[in-house]
């Protein structure tokens, strides 16, 4: 052909070689194959990440239907002494205190007698029934023994004992509201002071 007559190929060009032709591409597949593959780890992450959160979940509805059972007589213990508190330092010696910067003595004393109806049944959910459920009841071997991993177990526990936290705190706070000790707001502020303790 005249016209490609004294052209040389791209190969034959004076310093353009195989490897310089070639590596802008293999760069490009490499990129490729690394977001590939990112994507990839990314995928498998996710699914275990879902498959955890499931067995966890399924921990905490365990917990729930017991709960569900015995709610009563757990609110008794949890709930009911933080109110015998309030009754007796906040009507009792709440009269006799005088006001804190304009503030009656029962509006310091409720927001603390809620804290600690959390932190009482959160440590009694993480000690006392944690040990009873391994030792006595085997709740956890029989939970081995299922398709849970030991993530998806503690997982679910966590999530359970701040379940109970909140069923605490929160009845301590609806409490406070509805008697008119606190207003509604601030108060509702509660809530997450309540999910921190």
């Amino acid at each position: 052909d005249r016209r490609g007559r004294g052209r040389l190929s791209p190969v034959a060009e004076p310093g353009l070689t195989a490897t310089r032709i070639c590596s802008p591409i293999s760069r490009t597949i490499r990129a490729t194959s690394k977001s590939t593959v990112s994507l990839e780890a990314a995928a498998v992450a996710a699914g275990r990440l879902a498959r955890h959160l499931a067995g966890a979940a399924s921990v905490w509805l365990r917990n729930a239907t017991v709960w569900r059972a015995t709610w009563k007589t757990s609110l008794v213990g949890s709930v009911g002494e933080p109110l015998l508190y309030v009754l007796g330092l906040g009507f009792g010696l709440g009269t006799v205190m005088p006001a804190i910067a304009g503030q009656p003595y029962l509006h310091f004393v409720a927001p603390g007698l809620m804290i600690t109806s959390v932190m009482y049944s959160t440590t009694i959910e993480a000690t006392y029934m944690t040990f009873t459920k391994t030792e006595h009841q085997k709740v956890y071997a029989s939970m081995i023994l299922s398709p849970l991993t030991f993530a998806d177990i503690i997982l679910g526990e966590i999530l359970w004992i701040m379940t109970k936290g909140l069923i605490s705190g929160g009845t301590i706070l609806a409490v406070v509201l509805a008697t008119g000790i606190a207003p509604l707001w601030p108060g509702l502020l509660g809530v997450p002071l309540i999910l921190l303790a």
